[in-house]
């Protein structure tokens, strides 16, 4: 199995996804023991708020036979409730046709981000999508919130950047890896959305 995704809530408990399969992992309190999750479709992205024993994850069926980028939606699990339960929908048409599943959480709204050159950002409120930046020459593949209000973004290319406008970034770290994902622990006070 191939991690794709990681998220990490506000007391540092750890959750990843391979992505391909609809497996969602969950590393138990630091020891070498995982509990599983299966979720049938395509996991693209994590994310976690303040809120302990929760999961918001992303599905984005992957096209076939030349058919367009399907709708997507956004997930919140409790792992004490049963069945996870749909907190967003995003119509392909209202981004562009280009949202691969990347998304955050900031203040109880989600902010997702298409997978193009100039990847554009929008904040989900109920029904509403509303285009609230661009990248300025990046191609977002994975996106976050630091405890310092700010957002984190990985294109690809070994950089983790840092911004709070998505016009302008700064590297805060280089590897030379490449990177599909970042994250750092969820603001305690993290709103749910």
């Amino acid at each position: 199995m191939k991690v794709g995704q990681i998220a990490v809530t506000a007391d540092h408990k750890i959750f990843f996804c391979s992505g391909l399969d609809g497996s969602l992992m969950h590393l138990l309190d630091g020891r070498h023991e995982i509990q599983v999750f299966e979720f049938d479709g395509q996991i693209r992205d994590l994310a976690c708020t303040g809120e302990a024993e929760v999961i918001y994850f992303s599905v984005v069926p992957t096209p076939q036979n030349g058919e367009p980028l399907a709708d997507g939606k956004i997930y919140r699990r409790h792992f004490g409730e049963g069945r996870p339960t749909v907190v967003a929908t995003i119509r392909q048409a209202d981004v562009g046709g280009n949202w691969w599943g990347a998304f955050t959480i900031k203040d109880g709204a989600i902010h997702i981000a298409t997978l193009e050159n100039d990847s554009r950002i929008f904040k989900v409120a109920g029904e509403a999508v509303t285009e609230v930046g661009r990248s300025n020459g990046h191609k977002i593949r994975g996106l976050t919130v630091g405890g310092d209000g700010a957002f984190y973004f990985v294109d690809g290319n070994g950089k983790v950047f840092k911004t709070t406008n998505f016009q302008t970034a700064e590297s805060v770290l280089t590897t030379g890896r490449r990177l599909t994902d970042v994250n750092l622990a969820a603001p305690t006070d993290g709103a749910r959305p």
